[in-house]
């Protein structure tokens, strides 16, 4: 009974996690949402994206999760993950290796 309202809310819930990770620059948790969105199917959460669009103005054609791989690769190339202080010095750069199946 309760299990459709609770994938529905995750689908949507990550959707929206990954792109603030991503508007973010924190992209070890950008890769996590991805690959959370991503493992319930190709399509992103169309609710969730148009009340993205709605309250950004961005991401007017992104619907797929291989759009948002896309979005995110080009993304990368040349970004450092943005990291509290005091983690800059001992942590590592993280990559984003989840794909959609």
């Amino acid at each position: 009974m309760l299990g459709y309202t609770d994938a529905k809310k995750f689908r949507e819930t990550v959707t929206v996690f990954a792109l603030a990770a991503h508007e973010l620059g924190q992209f070890h948790s950008r890769a996590v949402f991805f690959g959370a969105v991503c493992s319930t199917g190709k399509l992103l959460d169309p609710d969730a994206m148009q009340t993205v669009r709605a309250d950004t103005g961005r991401y007017g054609d992104l619907e797929t999760c291989k759009q948002m791989e896309t979005l995110f690769s080009i993304g990368y190339q040349g970004e450092e993950e943005h990291k509290p202080e005091q983690e800059q010095e001992t942590s590592k750069p993280v990559t984003a290796t989840a794909t959609p199946s």
